[in-house]
């Protein structure tokens, strides 16, 4: 048996937690790059 072959389940308590844990990371890359003012402004 090739153990690649089998697919791991995954809860989705632990699909919820990666999310809330990743998605800050794209949200606040995106808000930086869009609204220069994020970054300080004089």
């Amino acid at each position: 048996m090739n153990p690649l072959g089998k697919k791991a389940h995954i809860p989705w308590w632990l699909t919820l937690i990666i999310f809330t844990e990743v998605w800050p990371m794209f949200l606040g890359s995106y808000w930086a790059l869009s609204d220069p003012t994020f970054f300080g402004s004089r």
